[in-house]
């Protein structure tokens, strides 16, 4: 829990540390959902990795067309043209984790100067770490 509890300094909470302590709930919480977005993405971007390989294998150098499905329609489209549309998709995808990634270096820049802060002037009474 991210919540300052009195102690023995009596250290009065202020509208200003008030606003901190929310601030740093709000981010906190947002880095968890980048995490989350981030690991979903880089699932997705493994099974296009897959389908990219499946292009590699020797036994698809024959077929000339595939059948790709792409939003919620099966595309028929000859080999080059799937090979890209797959490459796309999944450098599309990389590049939204990357820039996930970053805005979550941000986050984590961000809380890390909260939490000294805060820790700077309530010490043990606040807590800011994760519930394992």
């Amino acid at each position: 829990e991210m919540q300052a509890r009195e102690d023995e300094n009596d250290v009065q909470v202020t509208w200003e540390d008030q606003k901190m302590i929310c601030t740093f709930s709000q981010k906190n919480a947002r880095a968890h959902e980048l995490s989350a977005e981030i690991e979903s993405l880089e699932a997705k971007s493994k099974n296009w990795q897959d389908a990219v390989d499946e292009f590699m294998m020797p036994e698809q150098d024959e077929q000339t067309h595939f059948r790709v499905l792409y939003a919620e329609t099966f595309l028929h489209l000859p080999k080059d043209n799937a090979e890209r549309l797959i490459e796309a998709k999944k450098a599309a995808i990389d590049e939204d984790v990357e820039r996930l990634k970053g805005e979550r270096s941000a986050l984590q820049r961000e809380l890390a100067v909260l939490k000294a802060t805060l820790y700077g002037k309530f010490k043990s009474s606040i807590n800011l770490e994760e519930d394992k």
